[in-house]
């Protein structure tokens, strides 16, 4: 029998993993490049008000070359290891989250996929709940 905790094992969070609990990584924030100030960075829409790197940093989906990120409270910031045309401004990223229990909190809903379609959508019933 195989017990999973309600929280960051319930998505597939990086630090299950890397424990080598064997589980897929099911919570991604998808962001939007709003600017590209030099070729070898990347401003993104999502900040601390989005994702808590403090923990773990997220990991940029199919995005090459990543040699370091930080988050202001509403904007990303991205760091290549070299020049690089894209992602494009208006371009989308997938952001896997690094640690979920830090990340969930912050949103009002979930948005289940399934194969690129939204399948269902989830309140977070527990957002601003903390007292």
């Amino acid at each position: 029998m195989t017990e999973v905790q309600a929280g960051g094992a319930t998505f597939g969070d990086s630090t299950y993993r890397d424990l080598g609990v064997p589980v897929e990584a099911a919570l991604s924030l998808f962001v939007t490049v709003t600017s590209r100030p030099a070729a070898d960075r990347i401003i993104v829409d999502s900040g601390r008000k989005a994702v808590d790197p403090s923990n773990r940093l997220p990991h940029a989906v199919g995005l090459d070359g990543v040699v370091g990120m930080a988050f202001s409270a509403e904007h990303g910031t991205i760091r290549l290891s070299g020049p690089a045309e894209a992602p494009r401004v208006g371009d989308r990223l997938e952001l896997q989250i690094g640690y979920h229990d830090q990340c969930v909190h912050l949103h009002e809903r979930i948005f289940g996929l399934r194969d690129g379609v939204v399948e269902t959508v989830l309140p977070v019933l527990g957002r601003g709940k903390l007292q």
